[in-house]
Formats: C-alpha cells, structure tokens, sequence
C-alpha cells in the first residue's frame, strides 16, 4: 500500500512538472509583438526630380534626383532601410546600373513622407536620339523595418521624360 501510495505521489509530482514545463514564457519584445496592432502595407512610390532634361542632356556618368513618396496608413510607425534601384530594359535616355542606397528614415503612422536620394545613371547625352523621349522604366525594392517584423514592397514605374529645344 505504501508503495502504490508513492508512485500516486511521483506521479502526480511529475504532472504537475510536466503542465509547468509546457507554458510558454514570454519576454517583453514577444508581448510587445502580441499587443502590436496588423501591419497595413505602405503605398510606395518613386518621383524623377532632376533628370537628363534639366542636367542639359550631358554625356557620361550623370546623377539623377529622386524623392521616394512613402504613405503609411497604419498604426504603428517604419523605418525605411535600403533602396534598390535599376533601369528596366535599354530604351530611354539614360541608364541606371543596379544600385543599393542605405537609409534610416522613419515614416510615422499615419503619414506620408518624401524621402530624396541621388542616384549615379550613365547617358549618351544625345537629345535627338529617337528613344530620348522614351519613359525610363525603373524597378525599385524598398526594405522597411517595423516593429511586427521586417518587409519589403517593389515595384516598376515609367518615368516619363521631355524634351525641350533650348
């Protein structure tokens, strides 16, 4: 009888370890993750400011202006971290080689923000070529921090360009 009372007694000795062993702890950044409300994707967008028009359609290496429009329409505030950026396909008046410019600029909940950069693009310089007219077609992948984790959004646009006789 003592016996079956001291295997009752290990037994319910090792239930109760093994329900304690089973929770789950959680630290401050899994219960700071736990409370933070869904992320809601920002809107991305890309702005030529300064192009081969305005830089008077020189030949060589020239650097381009761009200001990234970024809208973030959820609750909790993103850090945009690193711009990757290259033309799409040869026709335009200028290419721009794969590059990666690195940032650490908040976007707050709610907002929308301009961020600028330069980016170094190669040009012929030629303003009558047939194609100088043509819209550049950029792809950009854009890497933001949050604090529901890490994302990215890319996407292509057609930057148009103009031409002036002056």
């Amino acid at each position: 009888m003592r016996t079956l009372a001291a295997l009752a007694a290990c037994a319910l000795l090792a239930g109760c370890g093994f329900f304690r062993g089973t929770q789950t702890e959680t630290t401050p950044a899994a219960k700071t993750a736990m409370k933070a409300p869904p992320m809601v994707q920002p809107r991305v967008d890309i702005v030529q400011l300064v192009g081969p028009q305005q830089l008077n359609w020189e030949s060589g290496q020239i650097e381009m202006k761009y200001a990234l429009r970024v809208t973030n329409p959820g609750a909790v505030a993103i850090t945009l971290r690193q711009i990757q950026i290259q033309t799409v396909g040869t026709a335009g008046s200028y290419v721009l080689p794969h590059s990666s410019y690195f940032f650490r600029e908040s976007v707050a909940a709610g907002t929308e923000r301009s961020i600028v950069f330069h980016a170094k693009a190669l040009s012929d310089g030629d303003r009558y070529r047939i194609d100088a007219e043509s819209p550049v077609s950029v792809r950009v992948i854009s890497y933001f921090e949050a604090p529901t984790g890490n994302f990215r959004k890319s996407f292509i646009k057609n930057l148009a360009q103009s031409f002036s006789s002056r």
